[in-house]
Formats: C-alpha cells, sequence, structure tokens
C-alpha cells in the first residue's frame, strides 16, 4: 500500500490515514489525526494553542516548500513557486471567483450603473468616492490599496456611503476637471468637444 508522510506528526503513514478533497480527491497533507487535532484546538482551544497550531502548520508547509514540493500535494514544484501547476491555476480561480463575486455585492448595493452618464456594463464599472478623498482613504488602509481592498473594505463596513458607483470614463474625467465630470458641466471652456 502506498504511504505518504504527515508533515506534522513525521510518521510514515498508509495512504488511507489521510482525509481528502477536492475533485478528483487527492490525499490532504496531514493525517486525519493531526487534522482532527488542529480542528479541535482552532474551534475550542485557547487563543495562545491556537497561535502554534499556526506555527506548527507554517513549519509543516516551510519544510514541503524546502523539499520542492507542493504544499497541497506531493508534486513537485518550479523553483520560486508553492504550488503545482494544478494547484496553483485552482487557486487563481478560486480568487478570481472571489473578487468578481465581491465586486457584485458592492454592485448590488451601490447600484449596477454609473451615478454620471448611466453606463451599466459591468467592465466599464469602478467605484468612486463621493467627496474625492479616496488617496486619503488608501494611505489610511496602508498606502498600496487598490480597488479589491477597497472593494472587501466596503464589504466589512456595512457598504459606508462614502462611494458611489461610476464608469472609468466618468471617474478619470470628473478626476482631471477638479471633481465635476464634463456630462454635469454645463459647458467648458478649457476643452472642446470635436464630436461636434
Amino acid at each position: 500500500m502506498k504511504k505518504k508522510q504527515c508533515p506534522r506528526c513525521n510518521r510514515n503513514r498508509p495512504i488511507n490515514k489521510f482525509g481528502t478533497k477536492g475533485d478528483p480527491p487527492v490525499p490532504k497533507s496531514l493525517c486525519r489525526e493531526c487534522d482532527a487535532d488542529i480542528h479541535k484546538i482552532s474551534y475550542h482551544g485557547s487563543p495562545e494553542k491556537r497561535a502554534d497550531v499556526l506555527r506548527i502548520t507554517k513549519e509543516a508547509h516551510r519544510k514541503r516548500l524546502v523539499k520542492g514540493l507542493c504544499w497541497q500535494c506531493d508534486e513537485k514544484v518550479e523553483e520560486g513557486t508553492q504550488r503545482c501547476g494544478k494547484h496553483n491555476k485552482e487557486n487563481q480561480e478560486r480568487n478570481t471567483e472571489n473578487r468578481i463575486s465581491r465586486r457584485r455585492q458592492c454592485f448590488d448595493h451601490y447600484g449596477w450603473a454609473c451615478v454620471c452618464c448611466g453606463e451599466t456594463c459591468e467592465k466599464m464599472l469602478t467605484f468612486d468616492h463621493i467627496n474625492r478623498d479616496g488617496a486619503a482613504h488608501r494611505k489610511s488602509m496602508g498606502g498600496q490599496v487598490g480597488g479589491t481592498q477597497i472593494v472587501t473594505w466596503a464589504i466589512r463596513n456595512g457598504f459606508p456611503p462614502i462611494l458611489q458607483t461610476m464608469c472609468f470614463n466618468c471617474n478619470i474625467a470628473s478626476f482631471r476637471n477638479g471633481g465635476i465630470c464634463p456630462h454635469k458641466e454645463a459647458s467648458s471652456s478649457k476643452y472642446i468637444d470635436h464630436r461636434e
């Protein structure tokens, strides 16, 4: 029978002593006993025990990476990566789905149309700080913050009324025009509309 080493208890155990995950099912990295111990501690243990489990788990992942193995399975990985090609692709797809889902939650709350021109194409829409304080808001969140972090922040904070839906065109045009989109301006003496 095929055996596998559990990185937590360091025992070589038969493959049937490991739980499975995914479709098609692949063995988990920890044996069933270690997996159960971690779940008991993480749900019922003290903060110190939870921190200890996290440290042990990170150490187990580090050992697998040092050996050149994917931290989710026993496949070899390319240098400088943490997952095999299959798990890397699955992770990217999951992250993309989560990012799209969070954006759509925000559109459900803030609206699916640009507040200025009425654009409804999802790929053209973004979120705008109503009071033109986006830079200060991003700085208060740690500096290098993009749309994904703003969307996550909005969900966690109950969709505060400081954001609105705008299309990218109106968003950048209002930025360049002192906070007023040219659509809203009666006439612009600075720029000529060449479409006429």
